[in-house]
């Protein structure tokens, strides 16, 4: 079993039914996981962590505030997370290079979760930031399981705000 399907069991153990995070008494989380579909084609240049969370899952919300919907993160299937990368690509090229890759979105901002692909910080994990260019983006985690790791830590808090 790899890292990443153990953090999904676990977050599965502990967070299916929705409860209040350590420090947080307002809102009750949740974290769910879209059963896995048929995955037809996976780019080569995914970071394999990546991967194996796909092979779990179709896509992912984790900590999601049941009661608003206004906290959480939204982790892509397959398609959407490829169709929102050219989005963004195309609407900010500035500030998404061609090898970053939107895997996620954090639910009542307009941040993002982005994933590496260039040799030089390959499967590096940054936040990028709606107005902000790129030189004030968040790098978080050296990869997609630590960051998965940390953010389960934190029990869906942004941990690199504070």
């Amino acid at each position: 079993m790899t890292r990443i399907e153990e953090l999904i069991k676990r977050l599965k153990s502990n967070w299916s039914v929705a409860k209040n995070a350590t420090d947080q008494l307002d809102f009750k989380l949740r974290c769910s996981f879209a059963s896995k579909g048929t995955v037809v084609y996976i780019d080569s240049t995914i970071p394999d962590d990546i991967r194996n969370f796909w092979e779990v899952a179709a896509s992912a919300d984790l900590f999601l505030d049941v009661e608003y919907g206004q906290w959480g993160l939204h982790i892509f299937s397959i398609d959407q997370a490829i169709e929102t990368t050219r989005h963004w690509q195309i609407e900010r090229p500035e500030d998404f290079l061609p090898t970053d890759f939107i895997l996620g979105n954090f639910i009542g901002d307009s941040d993002l979760l982005v994933i590496c692909r260039n040799p030089e910080n390959y499967g590096n994990v940054l936040i990028a930031l709606p107005i902000d260019g790129r030189n004030d983006w968040y790098k978080v985690a050296d990869n997609f399981t630590e960051f998965l790791e940390r953010y389960a830590l934190a029990e869906g808090n942004k941990f690199w705000e504070g």
